[in-house]
């Protein structure tokens, strides 16, 4: 038991040290730190990554972190991914990150609402990028979850109006 427990207190300690690289001043460490985690599959450290996505001004740093998060395969990674573009408020970063999304190809119909939710109240690019992401993730719903997401949809048609209106319509046709 005590070995467990060491074990786990080196993997967590490994963990912030690997945090605390992330944020370095200096390029070369965070590059070399992001491959590291690449290889590792730190899951847990995804919302890190899109916080050092978001406040980098690195076009290496961005570049490889993008490349992380596109190339996510573990779905023990959404809610981490989630956590990140939910507290992001820049344009642009929210668009990349909504990109990513159904680019890595996780599950994230948990969080289909959400996306539908992007559909009305953001600009039509984000909207279409989320439109993709609920287009790979409706069928993962159950029956009574597929039930709520159309009245929600219907819900929201009816309260949307332009290029959005549209989109909902065709997530609307979609789903029914």
């Amino acid at each position: 038991m005590e070995s467990k427990q060491k074990n786990c207190l080196s993997v967590m300690n490994h963990k912030i040290s690997l945090h605390k690289k992330l944020f370095s001043a200096n390029e070369k460490e965070v590059i070399y730190t992001l491959k590291n985690i690449s290889k590792k599959k730190y899951f847990e450290l995804v919302t890190n990554l899109i916080d050092l996505f978001a406040k980098s001004t690195s076009k290496n740093i961005k570049n490889e972190v993008f490349n992380i998060l596109i190339n996510l395969k573990d779905n023990n990674s959404v809610k981490y991914f989630m956590e990140g573009l939910i507290k992001q408020t820049d344009a642009n970063v929210r668009l990349q990150l909504i990109s990513a999304c159904w680019q890595n190809g996780l599950n994230y119909s948990p969080y289909i609402n959400y996306f539908i939710e992007i559909i009305c109240n953001e600009s039509i690019t984000h909207a279409i990028e989320a439109y993709s992401v609920i287009e790979m993730n409706y069928m993962k719903l159950d029956e009574k979850q597929l039930s709520i997401f159309k009245e929600n949809v219907k819900k929201l048609k009816n309260q949307s109006s332009g290029e959005n209106l549209k989109l909902l319509i065709e997530v609307e046709s979609l789903v029914c």
